[in-house]
């Protein structure tokens, strides 16, 4: 595939209106609703707090455990487990506003 093609739908893009170009052969309507997950993903975690993000990055970007996450930030398993059911609550009503401030885009 032509790097050129397309943008990497990991790309961090934060442009308005940012939409990925699929190459010849890819899945059009796939790559626009990757796209819009990913706003709506953006938008979301920027609701949380600085602690949230940090928590979330910890667990799923680095893909570390509890343990090792206590580790760092000194603090016990249990209470990160509270802290991140708390987080993973918040980013879940802030995709949902965020999905439903672009509803009327669709």
């Amino acid at each position: 595939m032509n790097p050129l093609s397309r943008v990497n739908a990991l790309d961090d893009s934060h442009e308005p209106g940012y939409v990925s170009i699929p190459a010849p052969g890819e899945d059009q309507e796939a790559n626009l609703i990757m796209a819009q997950e990913k706003r709506l993903l953006r938008a979301a975690l920027q609701t949380l707090s600085e602690t949230c993000r940090s928590l979330l990055g910890f667990r799923y970007d680095q893909g570390l455990s509890y343990r090792e996450i206590g580790e760092i930030l000194k603090a016990k398993e249990a209470t990160l487990r509270v802290q991140m059911a708390r987080c993973l609550s918040g980013l879940a009503r802030g995709y949902a506003a965020a999905d439903i401030r672009e509803a009327p885009n669709r």
